[in-house]
Parts: C-alpha cells; structure tokens; sequence
C-alpha cells in the first residue's frame, strides 16, 4: 500500500468458494484527520486495471469510481465515519 496522494493500493477479496478478486484504489487527495479520496477499479492480481465485465460484473458496473471516506470527531473517544461512493 503506497498510502499518500498519487499512491495506490492493491485490495484482494478473498472466499472459500469463490475466485479472488482484486481492485486497485489510487489516492487522489488525503487530508489528514479529515477526508482520504480515491478512485477504485477492478484489477488483476498484479494491480493492472481490467474491464469489470471480465470479472463477471454487470455491463453497467461502473470504472473509475470515486470514493470519500470523512472524519468527523463526536467526542474524545467517538468518530463518525462518512463513506461516499
């Protein structure tokens, strides 16, 4: 995981009675204490971005996705989460 903007990561989804699948998030903005962006797309196993089709996902399955992931403090010992996708 290469964790700073411009960076990527390489996630696999793993089950017992299914193929791996793989997708690669590339960081496009990271604020610290306060938001981290990426843009998520499927992948082969080496992190190369392939055609979600090809993984059997539906034909409108959509490239290039944008996810926000916010921070918001409630308390000391309390934070909410926001994911947007």
């Amino acid at each position: 995981m290469d964790f700073r903007e411009g960076g990527t990561k390489l996630v696999c989804m793993s089950a017992p009675e299914y193929e791996d699948m793989y997708s690669i998030w590339h960081y496009t903005n990271i604020e610290p204490m306060d938001s981290i962006s990426y843009i998520h797309n499927m992948a082969d196993q080496e992190g190369n971005k392939i055609d979600p089709v090809s993984v059997g996902m539906p034909l409108d399955f959509p490239k290039d996705q944008l996810h926000v992931v916010q921070f918001r403090c409630l308390s000391d010992n309390k934070t909410e989460l926001i994911i947007t996708e």
